[in-house]
């Protein structure tokens, strides 16, 4: 009996640090605006309130990356499609309408910038600023270039296996066709970064492989290391011991 009231009295103490720590994040100023998930200077998200009264994220002060979100679904939709482990409820954020470009029709549309007529490298007169590899790109090292992804007539979507339309909210089936073990080991749950409920049939956030690699220039703009944060306060009133 003293074991179990031993017990109880540990989990009681825990739970007050855990619940004083967390009132003290959520309640703490939240000053920037502007944060990143994944990569600086994309996977961008704006604070905002959401439903529940709390700010959809607290960014950084000191990185610009997100400390945590108020709602770690907030603004996703459901991405399931029969093929990635069918217990889990996979979710994840669109990002096709927030893209620098989107629509891509607004120019490609076969007047203004004219379909090209092959897939041979050469000099660009736009984009330079995503893709500055004109005439050889550092991803696939010179072996692949633009329209080995994208669509030519339809720039909206990218390119799969035999020719199907894939959407960019979806990349990571594009990102597939090449990356076949990574690829597996995404779905699997060993590759890339997921938040949410470990449970059968819960739901959970999957990060699309573009949130975290650069597709353009994949081996120069890796993931550079975060200065870590400051400890937390401690809780007033909690013990040394």
């Amino acid at each position: 009996m003293l074991f179990f009231r031993f017990t109880a009295i540990v989990f009681a103490v825990l739970f007050f640090i855990n619940s004083s720590f967390l009132n003290q994040i959520y309640s703490a100023e939240n000053t920037v605006d502007e944060c990143f998930e994944s990569r600086e200077n994309t996977s961008l998200l704006y604070r905002e309130k959401i439903e529940s009264g709390k700010d959809n994220v607290k960014c950084s002060e000191k990185t610009g990356a997100v400390l945590w979100y108020g709602d770690p679904f907030w603004n996703t939709a459901d991405m399931a499609d029969g093929k990635i482990n069918k217990k889990v409820k996979r979710v994840m954020r669109p990002r096709g309408d927030s893209l620098m470009y989107m629509p891509c029709s607004s120019c490609h549309d076969g007047v203004t910038v004219p379909f090209p007529d092959g897939n041979e490298p050469r000099e660009l007169t736009f984009h330079q600023e995503v893709f500055q590899e004109n005439l050889e790109m550092t991803h696939g090292r010179g072996r692949i270039w633009c329209l080995d992804c994208h669509t030519p007539a339809n720039r909206e979507t990218l390119i799969g296996n035999f020719g199907k339309k894939i959407s960019f909210d979806k990349s990571y089936e594009l990102c597939g066709r090449c990356h076949g073990s990574t690829y597996k080991d995404w779905e699997d749950g060993i590759h890339g970064k997921r938040i949410g409920m470990w449970n059968e049939q819960e739901k959970k956030r999957w990060w699309n492989c573009t949130e975290c690699h650069d597709p353009h220039s994949v081996q120069v703009n890796a993931f550079a290391p975060l200065e870590p944060e400051a400890a937390p306060v401690k809780p007033e009133g909690l013990s040394e011991h």
